[in-house]
């Protein structure tokens, strides 16, 4: 493998960390206000695959991620509050 593969897998992989503690603390720890609702329906963000590539010296991230909202986001969204993920 060569020098930039390496650092492209290893950038990913920080990402990937970085992602999933945004997500925790976004929505794991902020779900407290209503958490006899949220345990019924949580949601879940799920990471199905992940690839790196690193072409012309830019290292891409491609992933495949399932995003489930909790019931409160849902409840939210049909009220028209705008979500950013």
């Amino acid at each position: 493998m060569s020098i930039a593969s390496n650092l492209c897998e290893w950038l990913a992989k920080r990402w990937l960390t970085l992602f999933f503690m945004m997500v925790f603390l976004v929505f794991g720890l902020g779900g407290f206000s209503g958490l006899a609702h949220s345990q019924a329906d949580p949601g879940r963000f799920e990471v199905r695959s992940a690839s790196t590539d690193f072409r012309s010296g830019v290292c891409f991230l491609n992933a495949l991620v399932e995003y489930r909202l909790s019931s409160d986001a849902r409840n939210a969204l049909d009220s028209g509050v705008t979500l950013a993920i």
